[in-house]
């Protein structure tokens, strides 16, 4: 992805690592509709994933993406924080909460910043 094709940009530190989630432009993409490419960059530069996620426009490709990038966070990246002090990566992360078809919990690491009135 084209540095200048980058729309959103996330750092996140990891035992003095920084790691970079990032979502791209959206993008025309034939008949796949549009496309947003998401990845995550190691402080080396070297991406530990890149993908493009797709949507019948524009914006459908980019809330896919938004979505999508805090589950794709490879688990391994323990003690994950960003702004240097808030815990978590603030991404949404789709998990089934209470293991049963339809429940599905999008904020499971919201900042512990945020009170309750915000977290719905």
């Amino acid at each position: 992805m084209e540095t200048t094709d980058i729309i959103a940009c996330r750092s996140l530190e990891s035992h003095g690592r920084i790691y970079k989630a990032r979502i791209g432009r959206p993008r025309p993409a034939g008949e796949r509709g549009y496309a947003c490419t998401i990845s995550l960059v190691d402080d080396e530069g070297s991406a530990m994933f890149s993908v493009d996620i797709y949507g019948v426009d524009s914006m459908q490709a980019l809330i896919y993406a938004v979505a999508i990038i805090g589950a794709r966070i490879p688990d391994e990246l323990e003690d994950l924080s960003w702004l240097g002090e808030i815990p978590g990566t603030g991404l949404p992360r789709h998990v089934d909460a209470k293991k049963q078809p339809g429940i599905i919990s999008i904020y499971t690491d919201l900042p512990e910043i945020l009170g309750p009135d915000q977290r719905s």
